[in-house]
C-alpha cells in the first residue's frame, strides 16, 4: 500500500497530524519549508478540510508549524542541539550544519514600576525597587 493510500485509510484528525507530525520529524519537510495548503492536504487524505484544520492546530501548538498570511503553513522545528559545555563551543555551527542560517535578536523593555511595588517599598515612582525577605524593600542604586 503506498503512502497515499496508507493516509486516505486513516480519517481522523489526530492520525493526520501524525502522518505531518512524522514528515516533518523525518526531514521530508524541512524546517523552512512550506506545507501543502488545506485543501490540497484533504485530498490526499479523502477527508474534508475540517479535520486538516484541526491536525494543522495542534501541530501548531506543538510548535512544529506555523501558519503565516499569503505564505502558507511554515515548518518551524528544529531538531534537538545538544549542548556541549566545552569552552568555545559555537551553536551556530550547529545550525549550520543543519543547513540552517542562526538569527540573532535581542529584546529589551523596560516597564514603570506599579505603585503596589512603589509604596511599600518606599521608592520614587519610576525607580527599580529590589525586594530581599532579609532587609525589606530598598531602592536600587544608580551607578
Amino acid at each position: 500500500m503506498s503512502e497515499d493510500e496508507q493516509l486516505r485509510v486513516r480519517l481522523g484528525f489526530r492520525e493526520i497530524a501524525a502522518a505531518l507530525r512524522g514528515e516533518i520529524l523525518d526531514r521530508r519537510y524541512p524546517t523552512g519549508s512550506v506545507l501543502p495548503p488545506e485543501p490540497e492536504l484533504a485530498l490526499k487524505c479523502g477527508v474534508s478540510r475540517s479535520p486538516v484544520n484541526r491536525a494543522m492546530a495542534g501541530l501548531t501548538a506543538e510548535g512544529l508549524v506555523r501558519p503565516r498570511q499569503e505564505r502558507g503553513t511554515v515548518v518551524t522545528w528544529l531538531p534537538p542541539i545538544p549542548h556541549s559545555p566545552t569552552a568555545g563551543h559555537d551553536p551556530a555551527s550547529d545550525l549550520r550544519a543543519l543547513g540552517l542560517e542562526p538569527r540573532y535578536e535581542v529584546a529589551v523593555e523596560q516597564a514603570e514600576q506599579p505603585a503596589a511595588v512603589t509604596e511599600p517599598c518606599a521608592s520614587s515612582a519610576g525607580r527599580p525597587a529590589v525586594s530581599s525577605a532579609a532587609a525589606g524593600c530598598s531602592p536600587t542604586r544608580s551607578p
